[in-house]
């Protein structure tokens, strides 16, 4: 662990991974550290001035439960009380770096959210620069600040406070659905105007001077003796969530991800407040568009006709064509030619009308003849299964493909682990990584420098790395690419190197996270994608189906089969 001044990442740390069964995808993981890149800011600030700032929320929940990110998260909050955020913002205009962007209500004419946030600029950048100091990540990406507000002590004086926040948020969703006129936020606004000793305007500038007069009522309260504080916006509209002054009043350390946060000491009391049991994950629908950067991904794709940080799928030039002819087909091919010549020569030799024919004649036959028995015996023969497994932690989600074909008495098994490369985010190769030796390897385990691909030529090929070079996190050899590999057998299987859990809907993170892992080039070469879950399956069909169009659903279902029904 680092502290956030010195904030530095692993090239492991950034390849895709599986975290509480959740899919968490190289670009999250690149979103996630230009966050923290964002939070050294913030902290180099606060530290300057003596700024108590603390992870909170869904952020405080990952840190204690996930020493992290919640896998399924991908924004980061931290909460001040009032004066501190007050304080923080007068600074952080001054001493922010110039791209950076400050929303809060003061700040920003058209920002309406009750509480503040600092971005790593306005718009996707492409630039080396950028993307250096932002890990690979082109995204605007930021942290969210939630000021803690204090709670009259008087509870009457409270409610009344309460009331008019929410008489003007209710003025605010009038004014968005029916405008100015309306007789009922007409009557409304003298309403508010009273109980604030305020004017409002009564036209275009009516939605700015809400906001401004919503944000007054949330920080009103600054009583010294004040003993509750909570997010305002939260305790006016839902009436919960309050705490103790001094729960932001003392914080100590804790490790998240590769640095160090500040949580509150009492982070227990706190979060028991929030969410009840949270150390017992609920997973389902989020409460915001996961990721929160696919907007600007999709963005991006639009501008440039393709995703340049990952594999995108082209549905105008996709075929379900294989690639590369089988050896089965090419040998029957080859069988027809000499069929179709073989009436020519026997005329020719019958009728003395050439010196050659009679030998051309008997090549023909002795080349029919060994070509129907290779064919006999990739049809009715032992099949010869070669799996290519990478990383040793990745075995687990090949083995029970390669114990189906161990215990097949027709099927003579071959392993091979393949080596691998890290990358960064320009494309650059890294150090080579071979860890066969981690495997607990049996007799069907070879040497990848030994085994004669061309020349065995495998019926059957298993693999699990589903990038082609599509990766800016990690690849294999050229060689080994699935477009180069369906050169060597007659059939490749894609069995991807994660296992998932199942989403509970379309709308699930867990099913949206996956679409990325889906979109790759060995799942569309690959003769057939050999899964283990109906649900995950379904998800496939739906996901390349929607990609390449509607007419390739048939060979989608074709091609992507459950483990159960896969037979070598």
């Amino acid at each position: 662990m680092v502290e956030l001044d010195k904030l530095t990442f692993s090239e492991e740390w950034f390849k895709d991974e599986v975290r509480e069964g959740f899919f968490v995808p190289e670009m999250m993981k690149r979103f996630w550290a230009a966050q923290l890149v964002v939070l050294s800011e913030i902290d180099k600030i606060c530290k300057r001035h003596d700024i108590k700032w603390y992870a909170d929320m869904g952020t405080l929940i990952g840190t204690i439960r996930h020493k992290g990110y919640i896998p399924w998260d991908d924004d980061f909050d931290i909460s001040m009380l009032r004066d501190d955020w007050e304080r923080f913002f007068e600074y952080a205009r001054q001493e922010l770096p110039k791209e950076y962007k400050i929303l809060t209500v003061e700040d920003e004419e058209q920002y309406t959210l009750a509480l503040g946030r600092i971005t790593n600029g306005t718009t996707i950048n492409l630039e080396k620069e950028h993307l250096d100091k932002f890990y690979g990540c082109p995204y605007v990406t930021g942290v969210d600040i939630f000021p803690m507000d204090k709670i009259y002590n008087d509870s009457e004086k409270e409610e009344e406070r309460r009331d008019r926040g929410n008489d003007v948020l209710k003025a605010c969703s009038i004014l968005a659905a029916r405008g100015t006129e309306d007789k009922e936020l007409l009557a409304l606004l003298l309403k508010i105007e009273k109980a604030n000793n305020t004017k409002l305007p009564r036209n275009y500038k009516l939605a700015r001077a809400l906001i401004v007069l919503l944000d007054k009522i949330l920080k009103e309260c600054r009583d010294e003796d004040a003993k509750e504080v909570a997010s305002m916006y939260v305790w006016i509209t839902e009436h919960w969530a309050k705490n103790p002054i001094e729960v932001y009043q003392e914080g100590k350390e804790a490790p998240f991800e590769h640095t160090i946060v500040t949580v509150p000491t009492r982070y227990h009391e706190l979060l028991t407040n929030y969410y009840g049991d949270y150390m017992t994950v609920k997973r389902g629908s989020g409460v915001h568009n996961y990721p929160c950067y696919g907007e600007q991904e999709h963005r991006l794709k639009e501008h440039l006709g393709h995703n340049p940080f990952r594999y995108t799928l082209d549905k105008q030039s996709f075929d379900v064509k294989r690639k590369h002819p089988k050896q089965i087909d090419e040998l029957q091919s080859s069988l027809q030619l000499l069929e179709n010549t073989r009436a020519g020569l026997e005329a020719a030799a019958s009728q003395g009308q050439s010196a050659d024919a009679e030998a051309l004649l008997q090549k023909n036959i002795e080349m029919t003849a060994t070509i129907e028995k290779l064919i006999e015996e990739k049809k009715n023969g032992k099949k010869t299964v070669l799996f290519m497994p990478c990383r040793a932690k990745w075995w687990e989600s090949m083995r029970p493909l390669y114990r189906k074909a161990v215990s097949d008495e027709n099927v003579e098994t071959y392993v091979i682990p393949i080596p691998f490369y890290d990358c960064d985010h320009n494309g650059n190769v890294g150090e080579r990584h071979d860890e066969r030796d981690l495997f607990m390897a049996d007799e069907h385990f070879t040497s990848f420098d030994e085994f004669d691909l061309a020349g065995i030529h495998p019926d059957v090929i298993v693999i699990q790395v589903p990038y082609d070079g599509e990766s800016y996190s990690m690849t294999v050899p050229d060689k080994l690419y699935s477009e180069e590999l369906l050169k060597y057998t007659d059939e490749l299987v894609y069995i991807p190197c994660f296992d998932v859990i199942d989403p509970v809907s379309d709308t699930d993170p867990v099913a949206i996270s996956l679409k990325t892992f889906i979109e790759q080039p060995a799942v569309v070469n690959a003769d057939k994608v050999v899964l283990k879950s109906e649900k995950i399956r379904d998800l496939y069909i739906r996901v390349l189906t929607e990609l390449a169009g509607e007419k390739t659903r048939s060979y989608w279902e074709e091609k992507i089969v459950l483990l159960e029904n896969y037979k070598f």
